[in-house]
């Protein structure tokens, strides 16, 4: 046991703390995925479907879209003149919102009546596939980059624009992550 204590930190316990933080909302994220694709096998509830759904476009706290978007918006100064000038990761990640608005609309169309009829059902999977294409593509093409890429200075810069935004969503993530009060994790060199 005693080992334990003085065993190497995995990759994900060499994240920043935001991002250790984002990666767990994912993983909430993905968890209300499988029970949606759960709910729909058996017969399906539209209601528990429609709650599950509404979380996942909007989170009752909006503040991991907000994060995402700093740091996307960090990523793309940092990257810009590697990326091709067409790709925004702004409206890249906006996009992915409104696919995910769009099939809300048609399963609302097609799912009003019991039992689902085959095209509410299809825009159900589609709604799935969307999180998790989403989640996949940020986790593997832009979280690596992140870590990578930014400085020391751009994470106390994103610190201070998520406090500003909401300080008790940085206060409790970096007590919970860190297990120390009011001190931000810092970014291993």
């Amino acid at each position: 046991m005693m080992g334990a204590l003085f065993s190497p930190p995995s990759d994900a316990d060499r994240s920043h703390w935001i991002l250790r933080r984002l990666r767990l909302d994912h993983r909430s994220a993905l968890a209300s995925v499988d029970l949606l694709q759960t709910l729909s096998n058996d017969p399906p509830s539209f209601a528990s479907s429609s709650e599950l759904i509404d979380q996942l476009i909007d989170p009752p706290d909006d503040i991991h879209h907000y994060v995402e978007k700093r740091l996307y918006r960090r990523l793309w100064y940092r990257l810009g003149v590697f990326l091709p000038s067409c790709f925004d990761l702004d409206e890249w990640h906006d996009e992915r919102r409104e696919r995910r608005l769009a099939l809300m609309q048609r399963l609302d169309e097609s799912g009003r009546d019991l039992p689902w009829a085959e095209a509410a059902l299809a825009a159900l999977s589609g709604f799935c596939k969307c999180i998790r294409n989403q989640i996949e593509d940020e986790e593997r093409r832009f979280f690596p980059l992140i870590e990578t890429r930014l400085t020391e200075q751009d994470w106390l810069n994103i610190e201070d624009e998520v406090s500003a935004y909401d300080e008790t969503w940085r206060r409790l993530n970096s007590i919970h992550l860190t297990g120390r009060a009011d001190i931000p994790f810092a970014r291993p060199a």
